[in-house]
C-alpha cells in the first residue's frame, strides 16, 4: 500500500483537495482519497511531492503505426499535401515500424498516458498492445480506394479486426471520414457494428468540409442502434453555427458525441487551431489526442493542454483536465476504470510540477512525472 501526497490533489470527480493524499493498493487501485487542511499531517510512510496530483491521461486519437515518420513530413502545407506525402514514405521494414511504435508507447506511458484510442491500417502494432500497461482501443480504419473494390476493403478490414480480437484487445471498424468512406462501404461498415460500439471519424479536418451544419452521413452514424460513442476528431473547421446546428437538430444524440482535439497536430499540418472556446462555451464533451508523430513532435497530452491554455486562456485548468482524463475515458468506454481518483479505479497517479497556484494555470515549463 502507498500513500501519496502533494500540495493539491485534483481528483476530477470533485473539487481540488489541499494537502490531501491518495491511498493506493499494491496493484494501483484507489483505496481512498483523504481530505487535507491548512497543513499536511505527518503520517507514517507518506510520500510527499511538490506540485499537483492528477489521474492518468487519455490519448483519444493517435496513429501509433506512423511513429517511424517522425520529422519526415513537411510542416504547414495543408492536409491534402500532408496526405499526399505519406504513401511514398510510409512503406518501411516492419522491424523499423514496430521498433518506433514500441518506443512511442513507452514514451506515452512515461508521460502519463493511461489509455489510447489508436487508428490502425496494419497489424504491426497489435501484438505489442498485449504487453503495454496502456489500455488500447483499436479503430480499424476503412476508406474507399481506387484500386480496390469495397468488398476487398471490407475483407481486409475484417482480417485486421479478427487479429485485434484474437489478441483479446478492444476494437471496432471506423470510417476514415465522411468524404473518404461513403456509399456502399459506409453501409457495409455500419452493418457490422456490434452492440455498444465506439466509432471514430476524422471530422471537419479540411477546409473542403466547411458548410453543412450537420451532414446526412453523420446523422446515419449517430442514429445507428448499436452506437455507444462517436469520436469526432480534429474539428479544425468546425464553427459555432455547426455546433448550434447539432444542438438544434440532434439534441438527444449529443451525449453520444465526443469532440477530440489535437491542437499541436493541427498547427503542424494547417497552421490553425480548432475552436476550443466554442466547444467549451457550449459545454460539449471534449477530449484530447495527439495524432501521430508524423504530424506532432511529442505524443504528450500535457503538451496539448499547454497549447490550448496558451491560446484559449478563458478555459479553466480544471476543465482542460477533464478533457484530458475522464472525458477521454468515457469516449473509449473506460470511465469505470480510469479518468478520476475514485475508490475501485486504477487511473494511475501523475505529478504535475510547474502549476501556478495563484493563476491556477500551467506554466510553460510544466512537466509530468508518473508516480503510479
Amino acid at each position: 500500500m502507498r500513500k501519496i501526497a502533494a500540495n493539491s490533489i485534483f481528483p476530477v470527480s470533485g473539487a481540488p483537495i489541499k494537502n490531501g493524499h491518495v491511498v493506493l493498493s499494491d496493484s494501483g487501485e484507489i483505496l481512498d482519497v483523504v481530505g487535507g487542511g491548512d497543513t499536511l499531517h505527518e503520517i507514517a510512510g507518506l510520500e510527499f511531492y511538490n506540485g499537483i496530483l492528477v489521474p492518468g491521461f487519455v490519448n483519444a486519437h493517435c496513429h501509433l503505426e506512423l511513429s517511424h515518420l517522425k520529422g519526415k513530413l513537411t510542416e504547414g502545407l495543408g492536409l491534402s499535401e500532408f496526405i499526399r506525402q505519406i504513401p511514398a514514405i510510409r512503406q518501411q521494414e516492419p522491424t523499423l515500424i514496430k521498433q518506433e511504435a514500441q518506443k512511442a508507447l513507452r514514451y506515452m506511458w512515461s508521460r502519463g498516458i493511461q489509455a489510447l484510442g489508436d487508428i490502425i491500417n496494419t497489424p504491426f502494432t497489435i501484438e505489442m498492445k498485449t504487453t503495454t500497461p496502456i489500455k488500447c482501443y483499436n479503430f480499424v480504419e476503412v476508406f474507399n480506394l481506387r484500386n480496390q473494390s469495397d468488398e476487398e476493403v471490407m475483407g481486409n478490414g475484417r482480417k485486421l479486426l479478427e487479429k485485434v480480437q484474437h489478441h483479446q484487445l478492444k476494437g471496432t471498424f471506423a470510417p476514415h471520414s465522411l468524404y473518404g468512406t461513403n456509399g456502399l462501404l459506409m453501409e457495409s461498415l455500419l452493418s457490422e457494428l456490434h452492440e455498444h460500439s465506439i466509432v471514430s471519424v476524422h471530422y471537419k479536418e479540411s477546409s473542403s468540409e466547411r458548410g453543412l451544419l450537420i451532414e446526412n452521413g453523420l446523422k446515419t452514424i449517430l442514429e445507428h442502434p448499436h452506437l455507444k460513442r462517436l469520436l469526432l476528431v480534429h474539428n479544425l473547421h468546425l464553427t459555432g453555427d455547426n455546433l448550434d446546428g447539432f444542438q438544434k437538430e440532434v439534441p438527444k444524440l449529443l451525449e453520444k458525441i465526443h469532440w477530440v482535439l489535437c491542437p499541436n497536430s493541427n498547427l503542424y499540418i494547417e497552421g490553425q487551431l480548432p475552436p476550443a472556446s466554442d466547444l467549451y462555451q457550449r459545454n460539449m464533451q471534449v477530449c484530447l489526442g495527439t495524432d501521430s508523430l508524423a504530424s506532432n513532435r511529442k505524443l504528450s497530452i500535457l503538451e496539448e493542454m499547454k497549447m490550448l491554455q496558451a491560446n484559449f486562456p478563458e478555459i479553466p485548468f480544471d476543465v482542460l483536465l477533464q478533457w484530458a482524463t475522464i472525458n477521454g475515458a468515457k469516449a473509449l468506454g473506460l470511465e469505470q476504470e480510469l479518468g478520476s481518483f475514485e475508490k475501485g479505479k486504477k487511473p494511475g497517479v501523475l505529478l504535475i510540477s510547474g502549476y501556478n497556484f495563484k493563476t491556477q494555470q500551467l506554466s510553460s515549463e510544466a512537466e509530468v512525472t508518473r508516480l503510479a
